[in-house]
C-alpha cells in the first residue's frame, strides 16, 4: 500500500530568519543564557549645604539660652530696684542728716546766755547797793528771777535748735530717699529694656539661624533632587540597554508574523518494489519464477 507524506515549508528566507532570532535568544551567546546585573536603586547622599544646614541645627541648639538667662536675670534685678523704691520712709536715716555742729552752736548760745544773765545779775546787785537793799529779801527774789528765766529761756533755746535740726535732718533724709526711690525707678526702667533688649537679640539670632538654615535646606534640597534624577537616569539607561536586545528580538519577531508567506507543500511517496514493477509490467508469476532459478513456476 502507498503511503503519502506530505510537508508543509515557509519560503526558505523566512526559515533562515527564523532560525537566526532563535539561536539569537536561545543559542550559546542568545540573551535567554546571558547573565545580567539588575543595577540597584540608589539614593542621592546629603549635599554640602545640607550637611552644614544639619551641623548649624545641631550646633545651634539652645544657643539662644545664654540670652534668655541674661534677659531673666535682667528682668529680676529690675523687679527688685522697683520693689525697693516702694519701700516707707525709715525714721533711723533721720540721724545721719542731723547737723553734728548743733550741738556745738547750742552750747555756744547758752554759754552767751549765762554771760549776759551774769551780766544782768551783776547791774541788779548793783542797784541793789546802791539802794542799800544788797543781802536783802528783794535783792533775792530779783535774782531768783532772774535765774529762773535764764533757765526757761535756755531750756527753749535747746528744745527749738533740737526741734529745727531734727526737722532738717528729717527733710533732708525724706528728700534724699525719695531721690533715691527715683533713682531707683529709672535704673529698673533701664534694667527692664536691657532685659528686653537681651531677649530680643536671643530671638534675633535664633531667628537669623532659622533662616540660615532654611536657605541652605532649600539649596541643598535642590542639588539632592538633582542628584537622584542623575542616579535614576542612570540606572534607566543601563535597565533600557539590557532590555535593548530583547525589544530587537521581538520587533524582528513581529515583523516575521507579519510578512505574508505562502506555504510550500511537498508530497513524498515510498519507491515502489522490484516486484510491483514487474507486475506492473505485465511479467508473470512463471517468468519471475524462471528468474529466480528456472523451476517450472512459483506456488502462489
Amino acid at each position: 500500500m502507498a503511503v503519502t507524506e506530505q510537508l508543509i515549508r515557509q519560503p526558505q528566507f523566512i526559515e533562515q530568519r527564523t532560525e537566526q532570532l532563535l539561536e539569537s535568544v536561545f543559542g550559546p551567546q542568545g540573551v535567554a543564557n546571558t547573565s545580567m546585573t539588575v543595577p540597584a536603586a540608589q539614593v542621592a547622599q546629603f549635599t554640602a549645604p545640607q550637611q552644614t544646614a544639619a551641623n548649624l541645627a545641631t550646633a545651634g541648639v539652645g544657643s539662644y539660652s545664654p540670652f534668655l538667662q541674661a534677659a531673666a536675670n535682667t528682668q529680676v534685678m529690675a523687679a527688685n530696684t522697683a520693689l525697693g523704691a516702694t519701700q516707707m520712709y525709715d525714721p533711723n536715716i533721720t540721724s545721719q542728716f542731723m547737723n553734728p555742729y548743733q550741738q556745738q552752736v547750742t552750747q555756744q548760745a547758752l554759754a552767751e546766755m549765762d554771760r549776759q544773765a551774769a551780766i544782768a545779775q551783776n547791774q541788779a546787785a548793783a542797784q541793789a547797793v546802791g539802794a542799800g537793799a544788797f543781802g536783802g529779801g528783794r535783792e533775792g527774789v530779783v535774782q531768783a528771777e532772774l535765774a529762773r528765766n535764764l533757765q526757761d529761756i535756755k531750756t527753749r533755746r535747746i528744745f527749738e535748735d533740737q526741734s529745727r535740726n531734727f526737722l532738717q535732718a528729717q527733710q533732708a533724709g525724706l528728700a534724699a530717699q525719695q531721690a533715691q526711690q527715683a533713682r531707683q525707678l529709672q535704673a529698673a526702667g533701664i534694667l527692664g529694656g536691657v532685659g528686653a533688649q537681651q531677649l530680643g537679640l536671643g530671638q534675633f539670632a535664633q531667628q537669623g539661624l532659622q533662616g540660615d538654615i532654611s536657605q541652605l535646606l532649600g539649596i541643598g534640597g535642590m542639588q539632592q533632587a538633582q542628584n537622584q534624577a542623575q542616579l535614576d537616569v542612570a540606572r534607566q539607561n543601563i535597565l533600557e540597554a539590557q532590555r535593548e536586545p530583547f525589544g530587537r528580538i521581538q520587533f524582528a519577531s513581529d515583523i516575521l508574523r507579519g510578512v505574508p508567506s505562502g506555504q510550500q507543500v511537498f508530497t513524498t511517496q515510498p519507491s515502489p518494489s522490484p516486484l510491483s514493477q514487474l507486475l506492473g509490467a505485465g511479467v508473470s508469476l512463471a517468468g519471475i519464477g524462471s528468474l529466480f532459478g528456472g523451476g517450472s513456476g512459483i506456488q502462489l
